[in-house]
Formats: C-alpha cells, structure tokens, sequence
C-alpha cells in the first residue's frame, strides 16, 4: 500500500476527501503558525477555491491558483503568480 505524504506529516486521515481536506488544512495551519506564506494549487478549480476561502475565513493568507501540473506552462504561471502574490 502506498503512502501518503500527507498521512506522513499529519497521521492517517482516512480515505474519503472530507477528511483529506481537514488534514491539509492542519497542515496549512502548521505553516501559517510557523510564518510560512501558503500558495496552493489544483486542477479543480471550484474545489481549490473552497478550500482557499476556508483557509482565508481562518486568517490565513493563501494565494490560490488553478493549475494542471503536466502543463509546464500552468506551472510557470502558478510559480509566477506564487513569487509575486508573496
């Protein structure tokens, strides 16, 4: 069974996205509280969004970019906008 890097960081969050989601947003957290500046990224727009809102709504201050990473143009974007956003 394959490992996720996010069970590795934050524990076992299960399987289903709701509890995906949580875990991520922990781990934001954790990184917001460490002075780190968040970007994130996904393929799916709506649902990068939410996530994004729920970040802000918890004082975070997230840039959020829709991106497709095996399109190394949308990487270059999301990495431009990353470096100008913070």
């Amino acid at each position: 069974k394959r490992e996720c890097i996010n069970d590795r960081l934050f524990g076992p969050s299960g399987h289903d996205n709701r509890s995906k989601r949580r875990s991520w947003r922990r781990g934001v957290q954790i990184f917001d509280l460490a002075g780190a500046k968040v970007a994130i990224s996904d393929v799916k727009g709506e649902a990068l969004m939410e996530l994004a809102e729920t970040l802000r709504e918890m004082d975070i201050d997230v840039f959020a970019q829709v991106c497709d990473v095996t399109d190394e143009q949308a990487v270059q974007s999301f990495v431009e906008g990353t470096v100008t956003a913070i």
